[in-house]
């Protein structure tokens, strides 16, 4: 079997690309392919959606993009921080409303993000409960955690704004085990 490339694309009335994805294809009687277009934040109105095979595009749907709402507004951030995640995320603050939880209960954190720059994946944030007694159920020091896109999925990272701060709220349940004493948040 021979292999062709692939394009999809999204494209505004103009003409100009907002997102596309290539891949190779496997030549046969019946090829079946999903691919994911990633549309910019700021994206905005009407476009198209074509898939481009070797030299031959064809125009397969239009679709109405609608404004992103823009994040939760912030308040007063109790804890300001300046921590870079790579070259384009910032973790600029936290709150912490409550500083003694009892196991098998929530701690609530709020974390505050920005972008520096555009963001081209979409990253899994986590917070994470370390005690200094080691939790042989878990083989490690964690006793409470939760991973996941930011907010609840609502704002992956490639759809933030730059400069945009994007609250993520996090309930941590610590585990029901936990011995008494001083935890690390991270």
């Amino acid at each position: 079997r021979l292999a062709h490339a692939h394009k999809n694309d999204i494209a505004d009335s103009a003409g100009n690309v907002a997102a596309f994805a290539t891949m190779e294809i496997a030549t046969g009687k019946d090829v079946r392919v999903v691919s994911d277009l990633r549309v910019p934040p700021d994206a905005a109105g009407e476009y198209t959606v074509r898939v481009k095979i070797a030299e031959t595009t064809r125009d397969l749907t239009r679709v109405s993009v609608e404004p992103r709402a823009p994040a939760a507004g912030v308040g007063q951030i109790a804890n300001r921080l300046d921590y870079p995640f790579g070259n384009s995320i910032r973790l600029v603050g936290y709150d912490l409303p409550q500083k003694k939880v009892k196991p098998n209960n929530p701690l609530p954190i709020t974390l505050y993000w920005r972008a520096d720059r555009a963001i081209e994946k979409s990253y899994i944030a986590f917070v994470h409960v370390l005690g200094a007694q080691f939790n042989a159920a878990q083989n490690n020091f964690l006793w409470g955690q939760v991973d996941r896109v930011p907010s609840d999925g609502k704002f992956p990272t490639n759809a933030w704004r730059v400069g945009e701060i994007v609250p993520d709220a996090y309930r941590v349940v610590v585990d029901a085990s936990a011995p008494p004493g001083a935890y690390k948040i991270e």
